[in-house]
């Protein structure tokens, strides 16, 4: 491999790296060569320039800024070298889908630094449009919100890695998203659900009792482990959480350095039941030991000791709703309950951030906005109603 270097005047130099001839489709041979021009303050350091330039480009790793294509940056270095490492796989999942279905074909044939903000912002508006859902309607403010936080990590990246200069992403706002009124289930719906309860497995009782009281997401729930309560404190430790995705299948997710770890107070009933399945669960671990996942006891796992998939659940739910001719709402509505109610009941709005597991209490007061109102009026009226009452003269 030759490099040279060509000066170009005002202290401007050219380093040129001639790499091996490729092989055109009609047998002739094409020159490769790498170039780029550098300022320097004289020949030596310019030499310096090239050794190091010459570096780069036998390096796996070089990319050419100017040549890149988005589609290549996106999949070979952004997701390789950044986003595998940064993201949760359920995120990831649901990033690739994003990226596949909408991302990459609206800019597939644009290198990277080609793409400016006008593009973006012409991007975001057809996003917002009717028909970009597969049945024909629009999409909901949260998943262009989506799009938003991905295309500007790719561009970030791209500007941290010195591909581009400015980001594009830069001068496209966020979306404002549009919390939808959670649904939730009335006081007389939980007292049918807790009393049909009573015809499921002990398992599922618990499942769904320890969701509601605990207001748990369902990762978190049957990530659960014998391990984690604490029956002389009353306590049950949320430490992990379940995930299943294609790629990667049931994962056991640490919930460490996060908000969603914490230690939540439960019912004295609840903890002796969950107790009792725990030594139940290591009774069957040691009777199927030979079938047996080791060194761990899920509360909530099938016959092999591994923890149910969250598809298991969400599929026992729908049957049980059906069959008890109960409204069904998604599992999750199961944890929205439990925060409602809380509200109901005047508790304080940092105590069930905190019991959520909530990053910031705003996401609490965002997410039960409606619910929250309807507390302060109800405690407006009952506190201070009486006050105002005009008696008949």
């Amino acid at each position: 491999m030759a490099g040279s270097i060509v000066p170009l005047g005002n202290g401007k130099y050219k380093l040129v790296v001639e790499l091996p001839t490729t092989l055109r489709p009609d047998g002739t041979r094409k020159r490769n060569r790498k170039t780029k021009t550098v300022k320097a303050s004289g020949q030596r350091e310019a030499d310096k320039m090239l050794t190091k330039f010459v570096s780069e480009v036998l390096s796996d790793d070089y990319l050419e800024p100017t040549k890149i294509m988005f589609v290549n940056f996106v999949f070979d270095q952004w997701w390789q070298n950044f986003a595998e490492n940064h993201y949760e796989d359920k995120t990831l999942e649901v990033y690739e889908s994003h990226l596949r279905l909408r991302i990459v074909p609206a800019f597939q044939h644009f290198r990277l630094n080609q793409i400016k903000t006008i593009h973006l912002v012409q991007f975001f508006k057809n996003l917002s449009e009717p028909g970009m859902k597969a049945d024909g309607g629009k999409l909901s403010s949260e998943t262009i919100a989506i799009h938003h936080r991905i295309l500007r990590s790719i561009f970030k990246v791209a500007v941290e890695w010195k591909l581009i200069k400015d980001n594009p992403m830069d001068g496209v706002k966020k979306p404002k998203i549009i919390n939808k009124e959670v649904e939730v289930y009335t006081e007389e719906e939980i007292k049918k659900i807790f009393d049909k309860l009573q015809y499921e497995s002990i398992k599922w009782q618990l499942l769904v009792q320890c969701t509601f009281t605990g207001a748990f997401r369902r990762g978190e729930v049957i990530g659960l482990e014998d391990k984690h309560i604490n029956a002389e404190k009353g306590v049950i430790h949320v430490r992990q959480s379940i995930t299943n995705t294609k790629k990667r299948g049931l994962r056991v997710k640490d919930l460490k350095h996060t908000k969603h770890r914490r230690d939540l107070h439960m019912p004295e009933q609840l903890i002796s039941d969950l107790k009792r399945l725990g030594e139940y669960k290591k009774e069957e671990r040691r009777e199927t030991e030979e079938v047996w996942q080791p060194g761990t006891v899920f509360l909530f796992s099938d016959e092999t000791g591994k923890p149910l998939a969250p598809h298991t659940v969400t599929t026992w739910w729908r049957r049980f709703t059906k069959k008890h001719n109960i409204r069904h709402i998604p599992f999750h509505g199961i944890r929205h309950t439990s925060a409602t109610l809380m509200i109901a009941k005047n508790v304080h709005t940092k105590t069930i951030s905190a019991r959520l597991g909530h990053s910031d209490v705003k996401v609490t007061l965002n997410t039960y906005g409606h619910a929250l109102e309807e507390a302060d009026k109800a405690a407006a009226e009952d506190t201070f109603g009486n006050l105002f009452e005009r008696k008949n003269r």
